[in-house]
Order: structure tokens, then sequence, then C-alpha cells
């Protein structure tokens, strides 16, 4: 018989998949392992303005005691361990434990950006770097004036900001409009150069103008840096006397103000008397111009100049003085003052000494022969219109006549005198009379004729080719006598 087998229980033996999946397992604990070691450092970014303070940390994980070591940008050690390695006082160690290592860098500069290195000495040496940025604002932005304003031309401007990072944005602005101009910038190392320029057409009312230069900065947020600015527009002066409210009469003291504007302002004010001196009593004091106890002498027209380098101007007063008894003003009383407008005066130009001519009307051509229509008008009356034009040819602010009133007075008050100052003309015209100083009677040789023969007088006129029988010759004369007329009788 044979023997039976007996049945023993299985051994149990490592297969190739036991294998394979421990080999794994241990493979996978070790790079987690090493993972973990290569993290046990790490380093955060700082941004900081510049003569700020930065912060640098490096933060451990499963510290153990090696030895922690911070270097600059440079790669000098800064810290071994906590203890300073480098001499810069602006570097200082604040915290140090397990877990986070810090230090500080005070009054910060762009030369200080960079990577900060954090190293974690182990088995391995494991490092991360802490980028330190340094950012610059704008300081306010200076305002450069590159040619000088002058009235019709133009102002050229630049505002200016010489450092900032990153470049500062700059804009001008003007009764809150922003000015277009040209922008350029310019790289210094680490920092940037920024300018803006522009270039404006001024006028006169443009000096003393308000314009600003704005800059503005990430790092200041919503606020700007202005630069403030007033544009100086130069241009030539101009001239106004303030002449005195109503009449002057003998005895009063007269005070003429010459305000003077320009840019620049005019430096030395000049007063004068057209075709004469000032009176021995005049005083200058600065733009004023003062004269005490007036009489007739005083008559005549004063003249305030000024001027500077883009030109000159004038002004000019006529001075009428009267008798203490005066002239009463229309509606007043006797005694009363009323400003007295006078229509009339010289030009500046003629003024200031610049040449100017008119021609006069000859009264010495003679025609041959009149007609009888011609010889019937000029044996008329003479008319209003007619005076009046001849009036109003007549040359104003010269010296006035015996009775002190010169052409400016009856220019003036053409309405109430004239009447009467042509009833007194026509009258003298018919008699060949004209009436004295004195209330008598005097010939009127210009208007009569004063190119006559005394026996030529008495005949008619219009049959002898003389001055008496033209019109023109006529009107001129009274152009001529007017300036010596006594007035007594219309006034």
């Amino acid at each position: 018989m044979r023997p039976s087998r007996r049945s023993h229980p299985p051994h149990h033996r490592p297969t190739t998949t036991t294998t394979t999946t421990l080999s794994l397992s241990l493979c996978s604990l070790l790079l987690l392992s090493l993972v973990s070691r290569g993290q046990a450092v790490q380093a955060e970014n700082v941004t900081v303005q510049e003569g700020g303070t930065a912060q640098i940390s490096c933060r451990l994980q499963n510290y153990d005691g090696s030895i922690v070591v911070i270097q600059n940008p440079r790669r000098q050690t800064l810290f071994f361990n906590g203890t300073r390695a480098l001499k810069d006082d602006r570097f200082q160690m604040v915290l140090f434990t397990p877990r986070l290592v810090r230090i500080t860098l005070t009054n910060v500069s762009v030369l200080d950006e960079g990577g900060y290195f954090c190293q974690l000495y182990t088995d391995d040496t494991h490092h991360q770097v802490a980028t330190l940025s340094v950012v610059v604002p704008p300081e306010t932005p200076i305002i450069e004036v590159n040619q000088e304003a002058v009235e019709g031309g133009e102002a050229k401007l630049t505002c200016l900001s010489p450092r900032s990072k990153p470049p500062a944005s700059l804009r001008w602005m003007r009764n809150g409009r922003e000015i277009p101009g040209v922008v350029s910038q310019q790289e210094n190392g680490k920092t940037v150069s920024v300018s803006n320029t522009i270039t404006v057409p001024v006028e006169r009312r443009d000096n003393e103008a308000a314009v600003s230069c704005e800059a503005s900065h990430p790092a200041l947020g919503n606020q700007r840096r202005v630069r403030h600015y007033r544009l100086d527009v130069h241009f030539a002066p101009t001239v106004k006397i303030t002449p005195p409210p109503g009449i002057l009469r003998e005895g009063d003291s007269l005070t003429l103000t010459c305000t003077v504007t320009g840019n620049p302002l005019p430096r030395i004010i000049q007063w004068s008397r057209v075709n004469d001196t000032l009176p021995e009593r005049a005083e200058i004091l600065g733009t004023t111009l003062v004269m005490s106890r007036l009489s007739q002498s005083h008559n005549g027209t004063y003249l305030c100049q000024a001027h500077n380098n883009h030109g000159r101007a004038a002004d000019h007063y006529t001075l009428l003085v009267y008798e203490a008894s005066g002239v009463q003003a229309e509606g007043g009383e006797e005694g009363s003052s009323a400003e007295v407008s006078l229509p009339c005066g010289p030009t500046l130009a003629e003024l200031a000494g610049e040449d100017a001519s008119q021609a006069e009307p000859d009264t010495q051509a003679e025609p041959e022969s009149v007609s009888e229509e011609s010889l019937a008008e000029l044996d008329s009356a003479l008319t209003l219109e007619e005076l009046e034009r001849a009036l109003q040819g007549m040359e104003c602010g010269k010296a006035p006549g015996l009775d002190g009133i010169p052409i400016d007075f009856y220019k003036s008050f053409w309405s109430e005198v004239g009447e009467d100052l042509l009833a007194v003309l026509n009258d003298s015209l018919a008699k060949g009379l004209l009436p004295r100083e004195s209330g008598g009677d005097s010939k009127l040789p210009h208007l009569c004729g004063a190119h006559l023969h005394p026996t030529e007088r008495a005949a008619p006129r219009g049959r002898k080719t003389s001055g008496l029988n033209s019109r023109v010759s006529q009107t001129t004369a009274v152009q001529e006598e007017m300036r010596n007329i006594t007035h007594r009788q219309q006034v």
C-alpha cells in the first residue's frame, strides 16, 4: 500500500509585485523628505519708497538649528546665525526664531535694490531670494522759461521732474483745462528725468495769468505735486492823465496824476508843456504834477510820457485857467464848478514831436473873374454851417487869445455860443468894424480884406479879384482872426 500524501499549507513568499510596491513607497518617502527639506526656507519680496525702511524676512520650516545666512545682492554676508557680518549700521537683526528670521534696512536708496538671499545650511544648502524694489516719487516739478514772452508772440515753458522711478506723469493746466505739450524722458542710472514743454500764444491780457504743472506717480496715490506759475508777458506802456473835476480859476491848485502801465513798468515818467517850459511853481512828485496858485500864464497843453524796451506812450491835458470871477457853469451859480470836457487836442504823434503838416489854403490866389451868381453868394451873410466848419478846421491846444479863452472852449460850447458869435461876425462884416476889448471899435482888416487898398474896401465885393471876393478867402480869414477875437458879448 502506498503511503498517502499529506497536505502541507503553502509557504507565504514575497512576490515581485509586492517588492516593487515597497520600493516605490520608500522612494516616495525619500522624495517627500527632500521636498520638505527644499522648502525649509522661504523669502518674501519687498517694495519700499526711497528713504524709507525695508523689512526682509526669511521663513523657516522644520528648523533644526542649522546655520542661517543672509546675503545682499552682491553676495556679501550680512548676518551669520544672527551675528552681524557686514559693518553697515543700516542693517539690523530684529527677529531670529525657529520659524522666522527678519532684518531691517533703513534709509533705503535705489542702490540697495536687488535680491537678498536667505540660505539654510543642512546636509544640502537651500536658499530663497527676497527681491527689494525701491520706488522714487517725484519732487515738486521745476518750471523753466525757455524764451521771453512778448505781446503778440509766444511763451515757451518747460516743466521738469528731474528724478523719479518709475517715470512720473507731467501735465500743464490752465483754468482747469489741460494744455497739450511735448513730453520727453531721459534715463539717469536707475531713475528717469521727465519734461513737458508747451508753447502758447500770448497777448497783453495774458500777463499774470496763472498756469500750473502737475506731477503724478504711483507712490503718491491720488495726490499730486504741483508747481504754480504766472505768465510774464512784456508789452509797451500805456499812459493816462487823470484830469481834475470842474473849472479851474486863478489862485486854484492843480494836481495831475499820470497812470502808467507796461511790462516792464517804465522807471522814468516825463512831464512837459508843449511849446513851452514848465511853470516855475510846478512840482513833479513821481507820476504826479502839482501846480499851486494858478494863473492864466499856466494855460497850455501838458504832456506825460513814458517808455520801455517795447515802445513809448504819451497823454496830454489842456489847462484852461479862468479869471477869479470865472465862467458860470450852465445850470449852476457863480463860483460853482462843473466838469468841462474839451473835445479836441493835438494828436499824440504831434505832441511827441513827430512831423505833421497840413496844407493851408492859398489865400493869395485871386481868380481872374467870378460869375454874377457867385458874386451874389459872396455878398450874402455868413451861415452857421460855414462858421462851424471854419471853427472845426482850427487847431486845438494853441495859446488863447486876448480874452484867455482858447479854441477848445468854443468847440465845447458851440451849441450855446454859436449863434451869438455868428451875429457878431456878420455885424462886423457889414460895418467893417470889430468891438474892442474896452468896448470901442477897431478895424477888421483880416475879415474885411487885408490885401485891399483902403480906397477899395468900400467898393462892391466881387468887382475886384481879391481875397474878399472869394468865400474861401472869407472863411480862411475867419480862421485866422478867431484866435484874437474877444467874446465878451457872447458869454
